[in-house]
This record gives C-alpha cells, structure tokens and sequence, in this order.
C-alpha cells in the first residue's frame, strides 16, 4: 500500500495507534489502518511530496466512529436498539457516541439512536461487538443487516452452550 499519512489516533478502547491517510496505490480512498498490523514500512518520496487537502478534518472523520473506524467514505448509518428495563439506567448514564433517546416504554424499555460510520460493505462493524457486550438486554431494531448478523451470531453462541 501507498499510504499518505494524514492523521495518526490513538484508539480510546484499546490504546492501539491508528493511521489514517489517502491509500492511493490500490484502494485509491481514505482508509484507517493499525500501525502495530504495518510489516516493512518505508518512506517513499521526498518531504512535502503530498499535501493533506485543507478540507480533511479528523474530527468529522472520526465522528461517527466507535472505534477507530470513521467515516470510511460511505454515509453514517442510523442504528436503533431496544434496550431491556434492566440495562436503561447504565445507557442513560451517557457517554455513548451520538446516542439518542427516542422513547421510553412503559414497561420501562428504552429506545434509541446511534449514527455511526461503517466498513466498506456499509456494515456498522465496530458497533456490533458492543451490541452484544449488552446480551440478552439489548435487541437490534435497525438496520436489518446489523440485526440479522446479530440474531444469527447469538443462534451461534446458543449452539455451542447446547452441545456442552
């Protein structure tokens, strides 16, 4: 890869560091790669042999990350959840990126919003490990491919508790 290095992020989860650059080689589009993955890295070109466009800002890019993982050229996707009675005190303590409210049940269910970026089959990856950190309190609403992965990884999990 030939990568113009625009940015460099130290991921918040697992204190890895994280390039972020215009891959213009084979991929020819912004991407995000982890450093400690990189195998024979060498400069290529003079200093100032590229410049970073003025209209890149990292924090736009990583603003619908949950992870490291921002924009990755593709349009946020709104993901909704239904969050079981019992784990609605923990979400509403906030710190969630771009988590909205939308409605409390009655039965004392909370439902809300996340806009988060995706990979490049437009699937919230990042997101869904922390979807099924929640277990049983949590239940994916939307979009349909993050629910379907979702029912079918926790099938999965049911599987193997069956067989021990």
């Amino acid at each position: 890869n030939l990568l113009e290095v625009y940015f460099l992020e130290v991921s918040r989860t697992n204190l890895g560091m994280y390039v972020i650059g215009y891959e213009r080689g084979y991929h020819k589009a912004l991407r995000t790669y982890k450093l400690s993955r990189m195998r024979r890295v060498r400069l290529v070109g003079e200093p100032g042999a590229y410049t970073i466009p003025k209209d890149f800002d990292p924090r736009e890019y990583l603003s619908n990350a949950w992870g490291v993982i921002g924009s990755s050229g593709r349009p946020p996707v709104e993901v909704r959840l239904l969050f079981r009675p019992e784990a609605v005190y923990r979400v509403e303590e906030g710190g969630y990126p771009n988590l909205q409210i939308i409605q409390k049940h009655p039965d004392g269910s909370l439902e809300v919003s996340i806009t988060t970026g995706t990979d490049n089959d437009n699937f919230p990856l990042e997101l869904l490990s922390w979807v099924q950190s929640w277990g049983a309190r949590v239940e994916v609403l939307a979009p349909e491919n993050l629910r379907r992965r979702w029912l079918e990884e926790a099938r999965q999990v049911a599987a193997i508790c069956d067989r021990i």
